[in-house]
C-alpha cells in the first residue's frame, strides 16, 4: 500500500497532473514493500524568467521500511521529467534490494562457516 504525497512547486496541480503521478507511482507497487511513503514534488525550477523555455523538475523521495531513495530530474517537459524520475527511483530500489540480498547471503555463509569450525 503506497501513501502518496504530491506537491506543486511554482505551478498549480491540475487533475491531469495528479492522475499521471498516481498512475506512474502505482507502477512502483510491484517492487516496494508494504507501507511505503512516496513524496513527489514537481513544478517549474524558476518563476522569475519572462523569456525562454520553461524547465520542469521532478523530485521523488521514497521511504520503504526505513530505506530512503531519492531521484531528481529536470526536463523541458513536465511529463517527461516525471517518467524519467520514476525510472530512476525504480532502478535505485532494485539496486538497493540486490545489495541487501547479497549482504544477507554473505552473512549466512559466514555464520555457516563459523558453525562448521565450531563442530
Amino acid at each position: 500500500m503506497l501513501n502518496i504525497s504530491i506537491k506543486g512547486l511554482r505551478m498549480p496541480l491540475t487533475p491531469a497532473i495528479t492522475d499521471a503521478v498516481h498512475k506512474k507511482v502505482a507502477t512502483l507497487e510491484k517492487i516496494v514493500h508494504d507501507y511505503t511513503f512516496v513524496q513527489v514534488e514537481l513544478g517549474k525550477t524558476s518563476s522569475h524568467h519572462k523569456a525562454g523555455p520553461d524547465v520542469f523538475a521532478t523530485q521523488i523521495t521514497l521511504d520503504s521500511n526505513g530505506h530512503m531513495y531519492y531521484a531528481e530530474v529536470t526536463d523541458a517537459d513536465l511529463y517527461a521529467s516525471l517518467d524519467r524520475a520514476i525510472i530512476d527511483i525504480a532502478e535505485s530500489v532494485k539496486q538497493g534490494k540486490g545489495r541487501r540480498h547479497t549482504l544477507v547471503r554473505k552473512g549466512r555463509m559466514a555464520l555457516k562457516k563459523l558453525l562448521k569450525q565450531g563442530s
